[in-house]
C-alpha cells in the first residue's frame, strides 16, 4: 500500500496475511508523527528579527514574537495574562522583571510542540544627582561637606515608577528628597526605584561631614587675641587659649601634668620653664572630631 494515511501522532497499520492453507499471520507497521520544530523569532522596538527565545530589554520596549513552523497546523499562547490564537503576537505584555510566554504549535496530524519564550525586563539605571547648600546640582552619589550644611537628593530614571528611601532613621516616598539629616560622620541613603515592570533598582548616595577647621587663638597677658597657635613669653606671663568656631558642638583638652578641661576658652593656664603643649579637641554636631596643637614655649 504506497501513500498511508499519516493523521495522528501515532498511526499503526496492521497486515494480515493467509497461506494456502488457510493459516493467518499478521504483521504491526506503527509509524509515528514527529512534533514539529519551532524556530523561534523575535523583534525588539521595530527592529531586526531576531532568532531566539530569550531577550533582556529596557523597561517600556515592545516585544513582538514571531516564532516559524514548517507546514500547516494552529498555533495557541499562553502567558501572563495572555492567550492568543495567532502565530505572530505583537506588543506582548511585560509585567513583571520576568514574563515567560509559550507558543504551542499542532501540526496536521495533530502532533503538538511547545517553544518558550523569556523576556526579562532590565532594571531601570539611576543617574545620581545632589545640591549642595543651594548650589549647582552635581552628577555624582558622593560628596564631602562641611558641618550644617544642607544637601538635597534628586536622582533621576527614565519612564514611570516609583521611589523609596532608606538612611539614618530616615524614610521616604518621593523621588527628590530635600535637607537630608546629617548627623554622623558619613550619612549613607539609599534610593530604590521601581519601574513599571516591577523591577527594582538602587543608588546609594554618601554624605560625608568634613572635620570642623579650627582657627587658633592665644592672648598673652591681657593683650590683643593672637592668630596662632604658638607663642614664646617670659616666666610669669598669663596665657589664655581660645579657639574657634565659638558656637555648636563640643571641646575637651589635654595638656602637661594631666591637664584637662572641657570649656572652648581656657584661661591663665599653668606654664612651666620650656615647652608646654596644648591639645584642643573639637567634636562638631555631626560626631567628627578635628584638633589643634598649642605650644607655649616659657623662656
Amino acid at each position: 500500500v504506497n501513500n498511508v494515511p499519516l493523521t495522528s501522532a501515532s498511526n499503526i497499520y496492521t497486515a494480515t496475511f493467509t497461506n494456502a492453507a488457510g493459516v493467518r499471520s499478521t504483521e504491526t507497521f506503527t509509524i509515528t508523527i514527529a512534533p514539529t520544530s519551532i524556530t523561534p523569532y523575535l523583534e525588539v522596538n521595530g527592529g531586526a528579527w531576531q532568532a531566539t527565545n530569550n531577550i533582556a530589554v529596557a523597561p517600556g520596549s515592545t516585544v513582538n514574537l514571531g516564532p516559524q513552523a514548517a507546514g500547516s497546523g494552529t498555533w495557541s499562547w499562553s502567558g501572563p495574562g495572555f492567550t492568543s490564537s495567532a502565530q505572530q503576537v505583537n506588543n506582548v505584555p511585560l509585567t513583571s522583571a520576568s514574563n515567560i510566554y509559550t507558543a504551542t504549535f499542532t501540526n496536521a496530524a495533530g502532533v503538538r510542540n511547545t517553544e518558550t519564550f523569556t523576556i526579562t525586563v532590565a532594571p531601570t539605571t539611576i543617574t545620581p544627582y545632589l545640591e549642595v547648600n543651594g548650589g549647582a546640582w552635581q552628577g555624582t552619589n558622593s560628596v564631602t561637606v562641611a558641618a550644617g550644611s544642607t544637601v538635597n537628593l534628586g536622582p533621576q530614571a527614565a519612564g514611570s515608577g516609583t521611589w523609596s528611601w532608606s538612611g539614618p532613621s530616615y524614610t521616604a516616598s518621593t523621588q527628590q528628597v530635600n535637607n537630608v539629616p546629617l548627623t554622623s560622620a558619613s550619612n549613607v541613603y539609599t534610593a530604590t526605584f521601581t519601574n513599571a515592570a516591577g523591577v527594582r533598582s538602587a543608588e546609594t548616595f554618601t554624605i560625608t561631614i568634613a572635620p570642623t577647621t579650627i582657627t587658633p587663638y592665644l592672648e598673652v597677658n591681657g593683650g590683643a587675641w593672637q592668630g596662632t597657635n604658638s607663642v614664646t613669653v617670659a616666666a610669669g606671663s598669663t596665657v589664655n587659649l581660645g579657639p574657634q568656631p565659638g558656637s555648636g558642638g563640643s571641646w575637651s583638652w589635654a595638656g602637661p601634668n594631666g591637664y584637662e578641661s572641657s570649656s572652648r576658652q581656657i584661661d591663665g593656664i599653668p606654664l612651666s620653664v620650656g615647652t608646654n603643649t596644648y591639645v584642643a579637641t573639637y567634636i562638631n554636631p555631626a560626631g567628627v572630631t578635628s584638633m589643634e596643637t598649642f605650644t607655649i614655649t616659657v623662656e
